[in-house]
């Protein structure tokens, strides 16, 4: 397996013939120089992501970008009870404006659990399909892969339009 790092990205690039651990085309969002956050989205870095009853299972470290159209893919959300990072598909959660936090209303405790952790910089499409197949209850085979960003999970604007307001006061 060859191995290239750009001291710019923390995405890093992994090649080889086993498809498993093919390097998906993810990179940060602070890695990006063209990357602005612009109306609707919202810089959610540093917001605390909370289950359905309002506990805290993580904060967001970045914006896990794709490469190729160049949209927000995944949250990547250190959690506060393991090592590593979960990354969560950017359509799951709704942002909870007033408390800067991202709810996951529709994740059930057992789906965050199984989602794997994330414990070196390369994302492997292997990653991508265990943290799809982990919310989804849905098995990925390779060939499906390109298709999994089709999903709803994976628009942003799922996670950014449908917002709860701050009152006005």
């Amino acid at each position: 397996m060859t191995n290239t790092t750009n001291k710019t990205d923390t995405a890093t690039t992994a090649t080889s013939t086993t498809s498993n651990v093919t390097a998906s085309t993810l990179v940060s969002g602070k890695d990006v120089k063209a990357f602005n956050i612009t109306p609707p989205m919202v810089d959610v870095r540093g917001w605390d992501v909370v289950n359905s009853t309002g506990a805290v299972v993580g904060t967001v470290d970045r914006i896990m970008l794709d490469t190729n159209d160049h949209k927000p893919r995944y949250l990547a959300v250190t959690p506060s009870d393991r090592k590593g990072h979960m990354l969560l598909p950017i359509g799951v959660g709704t942002l909870e404006l007033a408390h800067k936090r991202i709810m996951l209303a529709n994740l059930k405790p057992d789906m965050l659990k199984a989602l794997p952790l994330l414990t070196s910089e390369v994302v492997t499409r292997d990653f991508e399909r265990q943290v799809f197949s982990a919310i989804s209850g849905k098995p990925v085979t390779e060939q499906a892969l390109p298709q999994l960003y089709a999903d709803p999970m994976f628009d942003a604007t799922r996670l950014f339009v449908v917002a709860t307001p701050v009152a006005k006061s």
